[in-house]
């Protein structure tokens, strides 16, 4: 059952979709992911702060 494949019944996806937000459109698309991206850059800079300080000469930002 599981190893038949389905059969495809949707277009195409473009490449630029995902599974995530494949309604949005591009821009949107853009968009989610730089917030994506900040919020992950952003949890990496607060565990970062969280671990022993950098030595200095090396900027924390």
């Amino acid at each position: 059952m599981c190893s038949t494949p389905r059969p495809v019944s949707r277009k195409p996806a473009r490449k630029t979709s995902t599974p995530g937000y494949a309604g949005l459109n591009s821009r949107a698309q853009r968009r989610y992911a730089i917030l994506a991206n900040q919020a992950e850059a952003r949890r990496q800079r607060r565990e970062k702060e969280d671990a022993p300080p950098s030595p200095p000469g090396e900027d924390p930002l």
